[in-house]
């Protein structure tokens, strides 16, 4: 994969309230580790161990708004993968959200057109 998207805190504050969101969605990760990505200003969640892009996508929306909901500010990265390793830039959030809907329209076109193709 040549492109990824993560998530990092703003903060570097592992207060309750953020491992708490991230407890629910990587329940398998010590509480020591998450505490830790925190605090040392790394990814809460890069969307490169999904098996498919939108899974990542979608698991992303999920945590910037459950963060969003606890007031915890979020900051939104893409990356691209060059010769000499990854280059991260900050990413618009609409950016992702264009993504989704276009995924969501292309699957129901897809689904149209099966159908269509099963009637004939």
């Amino acid at each position: 994969m040549n492109y990824r998207m993560g998530i990092k805190l703003k903060t570097r504050t592992a207060d309750m309230a953020a491992l708490k969101i991230l407890r629910k969605y990587f329940p398998e990760q010590p509480l020591s580790a998450l505490k830790n990505r925190i605090e040392s200003g790394d990814y809460i969640c890069l969307n490169d161990n999904e098996k498919y892009l939108i899974d990542g996508e979608r698991l992303i929306l999920q945590l910037l708004r459950e963060f969003q909901n606890a007031h915890i500010p979020t900051e939104l990265f893409e990356e691209f993968k060059l010769a000499n390793g990854w280059e991260a830039r900050p990413m618009p959030k609409q950016i992702l959200y264009n993504s989704i809907r276009s995924s969501r329209l292309i699957a129901q076109q897809v689904d149209e057109d099966i159908e269509n193709e099963a009637d004939e």
